[in-house]
């Protein structure tokens, strides 16, 4: 995690330097990203870097987690809309997304594709876990933090259609987060196929919320 020391620099140093690490991160994917070239472009010394940050995934974890921040607030409001139903909300959680990466520059699309070239290095910046995948999901230092949000979520949901365990909302929550965020992606870089990939979400999302399996009705007496 950033260490206090960033946390307490002036916003516009801050700013600096994450404006740099999302210009880098935009260029090359992220295991090929250099800490030379955001320190340089940043016009910060390597040792302040090593002062700030333990390696370029704690760099990435700010810029990530406050735009996965900002879409889960959208999820909450768009909760509230539809009385609990978390796939419409997820609908119009992709609306939202898809316009505000439209006033984007290109090198919002660019960040996501490098960044989410790796679903590891996704998961591990922005804490979106899922349970189950992984050495020990428990050890990682955004662990109680999701589940409290996870918990959060389930609570906003409407019971009778979705009754499903925190847990299940932990593996459910980052599988469609990051289908909302490639779609909207897609839909940027390749605007003609737009309505395609808009019907793609859809099915998606409908194999997410239904499943595959037609299970036969129980016998009678």
């Amino acid at each position: 995690m950033p260490t206090e020391r960033f946390l307490k620099l002036k916003e516009e140093k801050k700013r600096r330097i994450l404006d740099a690490a999302f210009r880098e991160f935009s260029r090359v994917p992220f295991r090929e990203a250099s800490i030379n070239r955001i320190i340089k472009d940043a016009e910060i010394s390597r040792g302040s870097f090593y002062t700030y940050f333990e390696d370029k995934t704690d760099l990435l974890q700010i810029i990530l987690r406050d735009g996965v921040q900002s879409l889960t607030t959208q999820l909450y409001q768009e909760l509230e809309v539809s009385g609990g139903d978390y796939f419409q909300a997820l609908n119009g959680t992709f609306s939202w997304f898809r316009e505000k990466l439209g006033l984007e520059d290109n090198l919002a699309v660019s960040f996501i594709r490098n960044t989410l070239s790796n679903e590891e290095i996704f998961r591990d910046a922005t804490g979106l876990i899922l349970v189950g995948k992984g050495a020990n999901p428990t050890a990682h230092p955004f662990f109680g933090e999701f589940i409290q949000f996870c918990r959060e979520i389930t609570e906003k949901l409407d019971r009778e259609r979705y009754p499903v365990t925190v847990e299940q909302m932990a593996s459910l929550f980052p599988m469609t987060v990051m289908v909302i965020i490639k779609t909207a992606a897609d839909c940027i870089e390749h605007p003609e196929a737009e309505p395609m990939l808009r019907k793609q979400l859809e099915v998606m999302l409908d194999i997410m919320k239904n499943g595959v399996y037609r299970r036969e009705a129980m016998p009678a007496g």
